[in-house]
């Protein structure tokens, strides 16, 4: 599997979503390394046949993810990214699970991370490895 866009690593996931607004799938790529890559769609149609498909990287200060999915965390009406810190990724204050929180802020998702207390037997384990 070749790199996207000329990044550094191969991807192991994709997701297309409009992280913008403006009615146009946009992608969000996780790769091998663990980094997560959002590209806004800029493709331009010439003629109703004709299309450039092109894309640019948003900014992103996402670190090390394994996983990643896409909901409204804050209810702004933007998709936001929800994801599992990389098993190297420091480990969260008193033994809880964290969950990393990439807020999408139009042009940029702000990543921050996101202390779960979970009531729920044996998940706390699922979410460590």
């Amino acid at each position: 599997m070749e790199p996207l866009l000329g990044g550094e690593a191969p991807h192991t996931g994709i997701a297309a979503l409009d992280l913008d607004g403006d009615r146009d799938l946009d992608l969000v790529a996780h790769t091998t390394r663990g980094k997560l890559m959002a590209l806004r769609n800029t493709t331009e149609r010439a003629a109703p046949d004709q299309a450039r498909i092109t894309f640019e990287p948003i900014a992103t200060s996402a670190g090390a993810w394994r996983a990643a999915i896409a909901a409204d965390l804050d209810l702004d009406g933007s998709p936001d990214l929800l994801g599992l810190p990389a098993a190297d990724a420091r480990p969260a204050a008193q033994g809880s699970p964290v969950l990393a929180w990439a807020r999408n802020e139009g042009k940029r998702l702000s990543a921050r991370e996101l202390p779960v207390t979970l009531e729920t037997p044996g998940v706390e384990r699922a979410l460590r490895r």
